[in-house]
């Protein structure tokens, strides 16, 4: 039924509206986006949410995983091995 629920009787509280619906997205909005919004804009001015400049030049699934997921017999064409910068 959705947001075009209204006017069908809620079980336990009041009828179930429009409004209320409405009214329930945008508090939702008020205590889930703009604090994580908040959080993300602190980490950013704390240069918290980069990597350092030798790893973006890597790689960074290199940097964190240096071991290949296939043995080496498994390879397939035109594999090469990916030099460090």
């Amino acid at each position: 039924m959705g947001t075009f629920a209204s006017g069908f009787p809620n079980v336990v509280g009041p009828n179930i509206t429009f409004l209320g619906q409405l009214l329930g997205a945008l508090v939702m909005v008020a205590i889930g986006f703009f604090p994580g919004n908040a959080v993300a804009y602190v980490l950013k001015k704390m240069n918290a949410l980069r990597i350092p400049e030798e790893v973006e030049k890597i790689g960074i699934d290199v940097a964190k995983f240096p071991g290949s997921p296939y043995p080496e017999e498994h390879r397939g064409q035109g594999y090469s091995v990916r030099k460090n910068l």
